[in-house]
């Protein structure tokens, strides 16, 4: 068993050229981009879709509102309707980012137009106790202020480029690192395969949610059967749209990719994602060392960052 993620090394003379020509580039665009544009640096160094750069204004007050009132199964969707809204590159769709651009562009107009600091995650006094009771007591949680400058990045390997190629016994399989609009289309697929049934047990669906006693067994099981099933093949799709291609065959449609998906055996998921955890763990750090004003002194904790969390209030 081998992998091959398609590490490469550029001469000197190939990196200085690629210097040479973004510097043409950034100053060619630096006269154009208006006033109030905040540029965001993404730590994949624009080895994904994205550049390495983008420019975002700030949110109006009628996006705010918008993006606060949305509900959450629709949050991606919007957000990402709002963030081309606001971005200077018209021809770059932000459902390309991946969750960790997206997480540091967030966090980036945040940090620059509305607040230094981010409030409202809990984290453990004590994180050394292993009784979860004892651990998860109110007595023993506390509510980080975190200043945003604490929050540290990694950038994605220099060495890195898409496909990952993963070869097991001879045969190679092609993969990309998601992107948002992955999750947006798996949404949609399922949306539509599962609308009729939907439509069909939507009143079920409410006398479940207002726990109704009118509710059948038989129609209970249909219905948790039914949000099991799109559960599973939301997730089903979304691993599909990372597939690239077999050997020497690409798929450049997600028809094809859900049809060969079935056919990719565990063991390369395996790979892929082993290289995914050890070599490409780029974006925002979890650990963040802050002041604890319940403890009264500096210390390191582990938070789960996402990119609503970055929404102004």
């Amino acid at each position: 068993m081998s992998e091959n993620n398609s590490i490469f090394v550029e001469s000197e003379n190939e990196l200085n050229q690629k210097v040479a020509k973004d510097l043409e580039q950034s100053l060619s665009n630096k006269n154009q981009i208006p006033f109030g544009y905040l540029p965001v640096k993404l730590d994949s160094l624009g080895k994904l879709s994205a550049p390495k750069i983008l420019h975002f204004r700030n949110y109006s007050m009628e996006e705010v509102l918008e993006l606060s009132a949305i509900k959450e199964e629709n949050y991606i969707e919007a957000l990402v309707k709002c963030l081309n809204n606001m971005i200077y590159e018209k021809d770059f769709d932000c459902a390309d980012l991946h969750e960790k651009e997206l997480e540091i562009v967030m966090m980036s107009i945040y940090n620059c137009f509305w607040s230094k600091q981010l409030q409202g995650h809990t984290y453990y006094l004590d994180d050394t106790l292993e009784d979860l009771e004892l651990k998860n007591n109110e007595k023993n949680v506390g509510i980080a202020i975190l200043n945003i400058s604490d929050i540290k990045t990694s950038t994605i390997i220099k060495e890195f480029k898409e496909p990952i190629k993963i070869e097991i016994d001879g045969k190679v399989v092609k993969f990309l690192l998601p992107r948002i609009k992955d999750i947006i289309i798996a949404k949609e697929f399922v949306n539509k395969k599962y609308f009729e049934i939907e439509r069909e047990l939507s009143d079920v669906k409410s006398a479940i949610e207002k726990k109704s006693s009118s509710v059948s067994f038989e129609n209970a099981q249909k219905f948790d059967k039914m949000q099991t099933n799109k559960s599973l093949d939301l997730l089903k799709v979304c691993q599909a749209s990372i597939i690239y291609g077999i050997d020497n065959v690409i798929f450049n449609t997600l028809e094809e990719k859900i049809k060969v998906f079935p056919d990719i055996s565990l063991n390369y998921w395996q790979e892929y994602q082993k290289v995914v955890d050890e070599k490409l763990n780029f974006g925002i750090n979890p650990e963040v060392t802050f002041f604890s004003t319940e403890l009264g002194k500096q210390i390191t904790r582990r938070f789960s960052f996402q990119s609503m969390d970055f929404i102004p209030s």
